[in-house]
């Protein structure tokens, strides 16, 4: 059995990680607000919503991000613009049946900050995908303090 808090300090190893890579890279689009509370979450609770879709966790604020900057790029930022933007996202996480609702704001942030690089999408796909793999493999490969069996073991 892995304790308890072997999931909060991983989430602040994910975080705190990502935060020096943003810093010494100098891609501080790596700091996606809505991270540490995905990190959080999927680390902590293996089994919970997030953590059950890691696909969507990777796809949902990749995708997101993306919508997110292209409004950006086509659209003076406005009421409308933004109501097109959150409206897209929720349709994106409808569509795709997915739980990830952090998407939303990972479409809002370009209007917001008038983000308009495409390095944006890619660092959210970046950081989310390292999230997404460090989550499946926690839920394969180690034995999960639940005491719910292994996923994908048989």
């Amino acid at each position: 059995m892995i304790p308890a808090i072997f999931g909060e300090l991983l989430a602040i190893v994910f975080v705190a990680g990502t935060s020096h890579l943003a810093v010494v890279t100098g891609v501080g689009y790596l700091l996606f607000p809505e991270m540490g509370a995905l990190a959080y979450d999927t680390c902590k609770r293996p089994f919970g919503i997030w953590a059950c879709a890691p696909v969507s966790l990777f796809v949902a604020p990749t995708v997101a991000a993306a919508i997110g900057t292209a409004i950006c790029w086509g659209l003076p930022s406005s009421l409308a613009a933004t109501a097109l933007c959150i409206t897209l996202a929720i349709g994106l996480l409808r569509l795709a049946r997915s739980p990830i609702a952090p998407a939303i704001s990972a479409a809002y942030l370009p209007l917001a900050l008038n983000v308009r690089t495409w390095h944006y999408p890619v660092a959210i796909a970046i950081v989310t995908g390292a999230l997404a793999c460090i989550v499946f493999a926690r839920r394969c490969f180690l034995k999960i303090d639940s005491g719910q069996p292994k996923a994908g073991r048989r």
